[in-house]
């Protein structure tokens, strides 16, 4: 899951980096099995050779290649005291096995063979220079002959070490190079699509990076410019249904104004204004993704106060608890008529509304309680979605469009913030509008 979660550069980075190490462990191994291969030859051949020889010849002298006192040194020892044993230096238990078969499958079997190194301290130092072989053979006795060293691992290491370095270099850096390349294309796009609100003109983005990644970044393009094609001709189809439907509206309160009945006149106008204030919420919902109007920094503590100063003026109980200014980059009748959806839900159904906002280097945030019995935990999520009504959960006596909480998401949605809902540990709601500062 974490592997998920990293970029394409880091990905990509990290499956090539796995696939060359693997790659060099395998080489690694052949190399390693090659050169036990080659020490074989290098030591175990020559001293079956001799060991075969001092066998059929009891008069065989291998004399280390001349040097005086090897006889006695070696035979001399074996023919007094019997086996060696030198535990200063160490045995080539390896190399002994080996020389043991090959031996073995000479047809002239050991009944035990031992190896150490000839000069104890040129062999404390690495380099042990010539090896001593000891064979014990049945009816013989001991022979003993000199052979080659094996050969050290570190240089072979230090080579594989530098070889993985290089092919790590030459191989992950250009590697890099065009994932980032393509990494950054593609995080300009992701960015683009983030910003994109349905607002304005939109900008192309410029293609960049592989031919891949520029399809895409073009494919994209046409396609933010399809859906600001679709939400133009969606105003202007709202318009005209705004147009159409208001006027006959206008006539029947005309109308209703004419009936002589004052119950049925005042029903008749009471209707009509709901239909009106419901097209309204209908009209300005669908308007909501597109808003025409640029945004321009405004001081949300002014803002909240004008909101809460209405409110009470309409016979409402609401307080303001605000900071003396937070300036923030809004679509000002947008942001209003949000702010006083949640205030009117909050006093009207609430008992009282307590409006107040904070503030970040970032973000800037409107928070609406009331004293009300809140609402269910299931339905704080879809309370926001439009048309959905929570009268029982929100003791509503009246009718409504259920569109006040989905304006205030849209209107949340339209700057790149978010509405957040919630029920008090003390009791009633909690609405939480957020809005970026940049």
């Amino acid at each position: 899951m974490r592997f998920r979660r990293l970029g394409l550069t880091a990905q990509l980075l990290i499956v090539v980096a796995l696939a060359l190490f693997l790659a060099q462990a395998v080489n690694f191994a052949l190399i390693f099995n090659e050169r036990r291969q080659v020490e074989t030859t290098r030591s175990v051949e020559p001293a079956v050779a001799r060991l075969l020889i001092a066998a059929e010849r009891p008069d065989f002298f291998d004399g280390g290649r001349g040097r005086p006192g090897f006889r006695e040194r070696f035979l001399d020892r074996i023919e007094r005291r019997g086996p060696p044993n030198i535990p200063e230096t160490r045995r080539y238990v390896r190399l002994e096995q080996a020389v043991y078969l090959r031996l073995e499958q000479a047809g002239t079997p050991a009944e035990e063979v031992r190896i150490f190194a000839m000069d104890r301290r040129a062999e404390r130092k690495g380099d042990p220079g010539r090896l001593v072989v000891f064979a014990n053979f049945p009816e013989i006795g001991w022979r003993v002959v000199s052979t080659r060293p094996p050969v050290p691992p570190f240089p072979l290491f230090g080579y594989l070490f530098f070889q993985t370095l290089v092919i790590f270099a030459v191989t992950l850096v250009p590697l890099l190079f065009f994932a980032r390349r393509a990494s950054r294309s593609l995080a300009t796009l992701g960015a683009a699509a983030q910003r994109y609100r349905g607002t304005g003109e939109p900008e192309p983005v410029q293609p960049a990076g592989p031919a891949d990644v520029r399809a895409l970044i073009v494919a994209f393009n046409d396609m933010r410019a399809r859906l600001s094609r679709m939400i133009a001709e969606k105003d202007q189809m709202l318009g005209a249904i705004g147009h159409d439907l208001r006027t006959p509206l206008a006539s029947l309160r005309i109308r209703a104004e004419s009936v002589e009945d004052a119950e049925e006149r005042a029903a008749m106008i009471e209707a009509i204004e709901e239909l009106n204030t419901n097209l309204e919420d209908i009209l300005v919902l669908a308007r909501m993704g597109r808003a025409k109007a640029p945004s321009e920094p405004t001081d949300l503590a002014a803002l909240a106060a004008k909101v809460v100063r209405t409110a009470t003026s309409g016979g409402l109980e609401a307080r303001l608890s605000a900071p003396e200014a937070v300036i923030a980059p809004v679509h000002v009748a947008a942001v209003r008529r949000a702010l006083q959806n949640l205030v009117d839900n909050a006093a009207r159904y609430g008992g009282r509304a307590s409006v107040g906002l904070t503030a970040t280097e970032t973000t800037a945030c409107f928070v609406v309680e009331d004293e009300g019995p809140g609402i269910p935990e299931a339905d704080l999520v879809r309370a926001a979605e439009p048309f959905v009504r929570l009268e029982h959960s929100r003791n509503r006596e009246t009718g409504g469009s259920g569109l006040g909480l989905a304006i205030a998401k849209a209107v949340a949605d339209l700057h790149g913030g978010s509405l957040k809902l919630e029920n008090c540990p003390a009791g009633g709601l909690r609405a939480e509008l957020c809005l970026p500062r940049r």
